[in-house]
């Protein structure tokens, strides 16, 4: 057992069902909605999965040449691939900056936020500090927008 799997059995009781390649994928993101579950809203990601996947169908369904063509060349490219990396490669560093990046996490559990004279902040001293990860999300965050745009330029079905 590789000692990826060997982790994910012991730390995170995931196992995987073989190691093909969509199997290892659905460990690595069993892993990952673990430990990232602390920030997430509950149901909020399979209802976003749930949304996608529809899309995916209803699009394959109407116009199967046109999906089968985009995932194709997405899959080729490598930018499936890069993204996907890229991903993975910033989940430590937010996990890390956790703690100073709370206020900016966590506005929307704040109901007094938009009504408060001073609004909580990243200090000045940790923004210098954590801006390169911001810029870093940023740039993960817009080019997962155009995995977005391309299949919803695939049909008129909107995601």
């Amino acid at each position: 057992m590789s000692p990826f799997l060997n982790c994910a059995q012991k730390v995170f009781d995931v196992r995987s069902k073989s190691n093909l390649p969509q199997d290892l994928n659905a460990t690595l993101y069993s892993v990952v909605a673990h430990v990232m579950w602390p920030f997430a809203l509950p149901g909020q990601d399979r209802d976003g999965v749930d949304q996608h996947m529809r899309v995916i169908f209803d699009l394959a369904k109407s116009n199967r040449s046109a999906i089968e063509s985009f995932i194709a060349e997405v899959h080729s490219t490598g930018f499936i691939k890069a993204l996907q990396h890229d991903c993975l490669e910033i989940y430590p560093r937010v996990l890390e900056a956790e703690l100073p990046l709370r206020p900016v996490l966590f506005f929307d559990f704040d109901c007094e936020f938009s009504s408060m004279l001073v609004p909580v902040r990243v200090s000045t001293h940790d923004f210098e500090t954590y801006k390169d990860l911001y810029k870093d999300i940023t740039e993960i965050i817009s080019r997962q927008i155009v995995l977005i745009a391309g299949i919803n330029n695939l049909g008129s079905v909107d995601i």
